[in-house]
């Protein structure tokens, strides 16, 4: 598997038109007290968004953390980014409080057509299951951590979403919708998130968000300096949970593959 995976946060509402026109949103603004407050663009918060999306290239896998009002919330994929993570103002979705504008666009992924053509799922207290067996081993919560504030987008290991893949076509006899969805993709783009990196230096978020997109990018000015990145493929997860038992979350993971030899490092508090 190639490239790196990610797992969105999003609402049954806003997933029901998101998979049709395939462009997910993270929204401007949090609702306190019945009111809505707009984050100033050099917010902490804004900064750790941008973290979150800002490694993400063309071809990455992704999978949608659908949170249902009635029922136990769900995991569907498989899909892939097709256009690179930007910001546009827009109005796509059906909130009247928020916009979503720091996005990106995705499609099916040609290899795994079938799962999203009938939305298949796993519910998640099976993703639980396979993380307290050991099966899932970098991500522990799907919820947002409190010092986080935003991170409604979590960055997953190969490993864990082979593991992922392979629980959706398990699933896929019980758990997919009985008439094939029609994929409509919106055209629409905006300037990169890079561009909305603000304040490095100053918050832990700014500088996290130019390690994600060097890292991204797979700039060799940078990644000579860290061991897991020098020789073959690596993944790396910002802010992400190690194990089944550590309950804080460590700042950055780099693994490395090379000749089926797996390597690590990782920092944890990450300073600035």
């Amino acid at each position: 598997m190639r490239g790196r995976a990610f797992l969105c946060q999003i609402s049954e509402d806003d997933w029901s038109i998101s998979r049709v026109i395939g462009v997910y949103g993270n929204r401007e603004g949090s609702e306190r007290k019945g009111k809505v407050q707009y984050f100033d663009d050099t917010s902490p918060t804004v900064q750790s968004i941008v973290e979150d999306l800002v490694g993400m290239r063309k071809g990455d896998l992704v999978f949608f953390h659908v949170l249902r009002k009635n029922e136990e919330s769900s995991i569907h994929g498989v899909y892939r980014v097709r256009e690179e993570p930007f910001f546009n103002e827009q109005r796509l979705w059906k909130s009247e409080n928020f916009i979503y504008p720091y996005r990106f666009c995705f499609e099916p992924h040609p290899e795994h057509i079938t799962l999203c053509k009938y939305d298949a799922s796993i519910a998640v207290n099976q993703f639980y299951a396979s993380v307290e067996i050991g099966e899932i081993r970098l991500i522990v919560t799907l919820e947002r951590e409190e010092r986080g504030a935003a991170h409604a987008v979590k960055m997953v290991a190969r490993e864990d979403a082979k593991k992922i893949i392979e629980t959706l076509y398990r699933e896929f006899p019980t758990r997919r919708l009985e008439k094939p969805l029609k994929f409509e993709p919106l055209k629409i783009s905006g300037p990169h998130l890079r561009n909305y990196i603000k304040r490095v230096g100053e918050i832990e978020f700014a500088l996290k968000a130019v390690v994600a997109y060097k890292l991204g990018q797979e700039d060799p000015d940078f990644t000579c300096f860290i061991p897991a990145c020098r020789n073959g493929q690596y993944d790396f997860l910002i802010q992400t949970f190690i194990g089944q038992t550590i309950r804080r979350p460590v700042d950055l993971v780099c693994i490395g593959y090379h000749n089926s030899e797996r390597t690590q490092d990782s920092t944890s508090p990450f300073y600035g």
